[in-house]
């Protein structure tokens, strides 16, 4: 990692991107590995985060200056880490390559999916996941906002710094949230928490 802050060539800068790496580089592995489950794939999210960062780094100075830093690279963190999870997804749809002989004794390689996992959870688990989803994009933006930060470890305290609001609303609001969710999802999503 310190290769690529080292490349910076203004000093301002460059110690500008150390900074952040040394503030927030536990808080967006841990973000990553949230979503991808994976250490060396969390690895290379901060990493390709940071690569962001210096790309839009006047972005990023302006976000400092806002109060907003902590913000963007939350949001920057999650868009790279979703990104390499949906990456992983298509290469994951493993094809299993055999070859055959047609009758010219020419080689041809036939592609059998790869069925060694239970299609049926995985079906459950994607349906579950897009329905939750949608009902959580169905909130109000203000209880939407501490839905996300809460799934992604944030702490109350730190929601509340990051919302500008205090600790209290921010437990209120997370709790009116999950209510409205179940409230929503009925009898379906009672049947997704079972599944």
């Amino acid at each position: 990692m310190l290769a690529i802050i080292m490349s910076i060539e203004d000093s301002k800068d460059r110690a500008f991107v150390e900074e952040i790496y040394h503030l927030y580089s536990e808080k967006m592995y841990l973000i990553a590995y949230d979503i991808l489950k994976n250490h060396h794939d969390a690895e290379d999210c901060v990493q390709e985060t940071v690569v962001k960062i210096i790309d839009k780094i006047e972005r990023f100075k302006q976000a400092q200056h806002q109060n907003y830093l902590k913000k963007l690279i939350v949001i920057a963190c999650r868009n790279v880490a979703i990104n390499k999870y949906n990456e992983n997804k298509r290469k994951n749809k493993a094809e299993v390559s055999t070859t055959v002989y047609d009758d010219d004794d020419e080689a041809l390689t036939m592609e059998i999916p790869d069925t060694s996992e239970d299609v049926e959870k995985i079906v459950l688990s994607e349906y579950n996941y897009r329905y939750i989803k949608q009902l959580i994009d169905k909130l109000d933006s203000k209880y939407r906002d501490v839905i996300v930060l809460k799934s992604m470890q944030f702490t109350n305290e730190e929601i509340a710094y990051m919302m500008n609001i205090s600790v209290e609303l921010v437990r209120k609001r997370y709790s009116r949230a999950r209510a409205k969710i179940l409230e929503l999802g009925g009898d379906t999503l009672y049947g997704c928490r079972n599944a």
